[in-house]
């Protein structure tokens, strides 16, 4: 949205959240442009109503969900749009615990922003830059507590110029790494898209050839989400981040680990590898976040996104925490390459069937599409999860974008390709017998 008009809805929203959440508040920003011209807006909001707020500034969102759930706060509040392209601008909101809110909440908090027609007063507030530093503190000094270090890795880590920019290399030099930044600049400029990928992270994979560094690491624009390149420079899949963090967090942390339910078979490996339970849960990080409080576990993540979940720390996926334990299980292993490779035999694809929610029930088609399949062993929660004798594939409607994704996983490419395919265009059948 236009700043103007962005500044305008920012200071309702805030009045909308002063109106709906009694407490005091802590807010940081991603470095778009917009970021921190909306976050004085939400902030003014929130004044306008009485409600105390504190703002840090560009920070990663796991520094919110740190603050809060150490009591730094009431609630958390982080203007981000995360992943996604660097027009867009989002909100992410934290309870008293860390966790960030359910859609429901943030959907009539919004809705109520846009019947208002409060009339904004903007205020000017400063900001306290010292508070991302004690998140960057309180990692590294769980990191120490754990037994961990980073001594004599060499690290590449590409922020893609987003919030981890700064507190990223902090860390890991604390942890005793030697750290090579690229596109680390907080200017507002994306020199990369700011999803972290293979395509995205071409730039990472020279790097950590040319300067022989043990893995590189790339952030999308808050931090949450990391992506691994190994010491040869290829770019691994997001999950591998994931399980590399698992893998040596369950190792000193006595605690079963949730996974959500589209991630990889990799980690039923890991499981028994481990020894430690695993439970899934519904897709979401505050899906995960829920499934680990009834089981008790403090490990958890969707693999999708790479970051680890480590309640000791936050309430949240922690791209930066993935770094350092990745760079941990070098210095006591050895090449990434070497110790996830049991865990790398598996394959998946996906499709986005586009899917008109006016026009059709997601959740009839869905049903249609299980009756369709019967003969197929079918997990049912909010999606399906078909499970095929060599392999699974999850169905679910996107809650952000107009599609039914479909994802699939075999030990073979071609097979998950072709599981995807077939669900894809019964998905399709059924949609075209429905006009």
């Amino acid at each position: 949205m236009e700043v103007k008009e962005g500044t305008k809805f920012f200071f309702r929203l805030g009045v909308s959240i002063g109106r709906t959440l009694e407490g005091d508040f802590i807010a940081g920003c991603d470095t778009r442009r917009s970021s921190e011209p909306f976050a004085q807006a939400l902030a003014s909001g929130l004044t306008t109503v009485g409600m105390p707020i504190t703002l840090c500034g560009v920070c990663p969102v796991m520094t919110i969900s740190y603050l809060v759930a150490k009591g730094h706060a009431n609630f958390g509040l982080m203007v981000t749009a995360s992943h996604n392209p660097p027009e867009w601008n989002g909100l992410k909101v934290f309870d008293p615990s860390g966790v960030i809110v359910d859609e429901a909440l943030i959907s009539s908090l919004g809705s109520q922003a846009l019947q208002s027609d409060a009339t904004p007063t903007m205020l000017r507030f400063d900001q306290a830059a010292e508070l991302p530093d004690i998140y960057v503190k309180g990692l590294h000094s769980e990191f120490r507590r754990l037994g961990m270090k980073a001594d004599g890795t060499r690290i590449a880590v590409d922020p893609g110029n987003g919030a981890s920019s700064k507190l990223a290399g902090s860390l890991l030099e604390m942890a005793g790494a030697d750290v090579l930044m690229i596109n680390s600049e907080m200017d507002g400029v994306f020199r990369r898209p700011i999803e972290p990928n293979s395509q995205s992270l071409y730039r990472l994979g020279e790097t950590v050839r040319a300067n022989n560094c043990d893995f590189g690491i790339g952030y999308d624009g808050d931090g949450d989400r990391a992506v691994l390149a190994d010491e040869r420079g290829s770019v691994l899949r997001e999950d591998m981040t994931l399980l590399a963090s698992l893998r040596q967090l369950l190792k000193r942390v006595d605690s079963p680990f949730v996974i959500s339910r589209a991630s990889s078979n990799a980690f039923v490996d890991l499981s028994k590898a481990s020894g430690r339970a695993l439970h899934f849960s519904k897709v979401g990080e505050r899906n995960v976040l829920i499934k680990m409080r009834e089981t008790g576990a403090l490990l958890g993540g969707e693999g999708s996104c790479g970051g680890v979940v480590y309640t000791e720390l936050a309430m949240t996926r922690d791209g930066i925490l993935a770094s350092a334990v990745t760079a941990a299980s070098i210095v006591e292993d050895g090449p990434i390459s070497k110790t996830l490779r049991p865990y790398s035999r598996y394959h998946s694809y996906r499709v986005n069937v586009p899917f008109d929610r006016t026009s059709t029930d997601d959740s009839k088609l869905l049903s249609s599409l299980r009756a369709a399949f019967s003969n197929i062993e079918c997990d049912y929660l909010d999606d399906l999860k078909f499970l095929e004798t060599d392999g699974w594939v999850l169905v679910r409607s996107s809650k952000t974008e107009p599609v039914i994704r479909v994802i699939a996983e075999s030990r073979s490419s071609d097979r998950a390709r072709e599981l995807a395919t077939k669900f894809a265009n019964a998905l399709l059948r059924l949609m075209k017998g429905r006009k």
